[in-house]
């Protein structure tokens, strides 16, 4: 009896082994796209492990409010928080846009600078060049000082004089130029000088005020052409082809056949209309389905006393 049951087991199997249904191999297999996290921001307790090459950036409260400034702590290498903290814990970009009467710190300017060119700054004026002192000199000291400072923003110009031991150092933003004001003072470069870093006050030179007053210009045009769309920036700068007939098929009112004149044509129109009007040339005027040149000037029927007040010599 346990030969049959053993029997009619395996026959079982092997009937559901064959109506099982075959395994294809051409369905694309689903592809697991792991989400990477945002790594989250450390204590800062000891100074020593805040050293230049590697900025401990980390996610905070501050990345889900839009707006938010950042950490006065985090730039000078202590913040006790991590990823508690409510402020920012990274480099500042172009894109960060803070208003102008504060640092991107959060802090309030003044409207004029400090004696001693330090603290925040003023919101008359944007600054964005240090004075670096106390500078040790040596034969490499501008490769120095620009290996330092590059680690908190792009940076437009620097200029060290050194038998003075002393620097200047432009960033292209603001920002990081606050960032990198309160991130260096009173550190040191390779040779355990304290640093002595403050605000640049204005140069009088003529050629830094106009490169100044260009870089306003520029920034303000950069951040028109970041507001504006695309397609209109493009019309606007003269880049896109097809603005020209754009404006022609659209110029034409959608009739078979009809063509606007150009800019220029009608510019050369009017100007030789109003050439003809200054020197007196008789313009043509249709009379009785012709044409009909004036050559004299008709003469209007005098008034009151029998003179002409049209003439001078009367």
């Amino acid at each position: 009896m346990s030969d049959f049951v053993e029997a009619a087991r395996e026959n079982i199997c092997a009937s559901r082994r064959d109506s099982a249904p075959e395994s294809t191999t051409d369905a694309p297999a689903k592809k697991l796209v792991k989400k990477k996290k945002r790594r989250p921001a450390w204590p800062q307790v000891d100074p020593e492990t805040f050293k230049g090459g590697e900025i401990p950036v980390g996610h905070t409260k501050a990345y889900k409010i839009p707006g938010s400034y950042f950490c006065l702590f985090f730039a000078r290498g202590l913040c006790p928080r991590g990823a508690e903290c409510e402020y920012l814990h990274r480099l500042p970009t172009v894109h960060d846009l803070f208003n102008p009467n504060a640092d991107c710190f959060g802090r309030d300017k003044f409207s004029d600078y400090r004696d001693d060119m330090g603290g925040v700054g003023s919101f008359m004026r944007q600054s964005h060049t240090l004075y670096v002192g106390r500078i040790h000199v040596s034969d490499d000291i501008e490769e120095v000082v620009a290996r330092h400072f590059a680690e908190w923003g792009q940076i437009e110009r620097i200029r060290v004089l050194n038998s003075r031991g002393v620097g200047f150092v432009t960033y292209t933003n603001e920002a990081n130029a606050q960032f990198a004001k309160e991130a260096m003072a009173h550190q040191s470069l390779d040779h355990n000088e304290i640093l002595n870093v403050r605000w640049a006050t204005q140069d009088p030179n003529p050629v830094a005020q106009a490169r100044d007053k260009r870089r306003v210009e520029e920034q303000a045009a950069a951040a028109v052409r970041a507001a504006l769309p695309a397609e209109f920036v493009a019309e606007l700068e003269g880049t896109d082809r097809g603005a020209a007939e754009k404006r022609r098929i659209e110029g034409s009112f959608c009739l078979q056949g009809y063509e606007t004149r150009g800019d220029l044509v009608c510019e050369r129109i009017e100007a030789g209309q109003e050439q003809m009007l200054l020197e007196g040339v008789p313009e043509p005027q249709q009379e009785g389905g012709g044409a009909r040149i004036t050559t004299q000037k008709e003469e209007t029927p005098s008034a009151g006393l029998g003179l002409d007040y049209g003439s001078d010599s009367d």
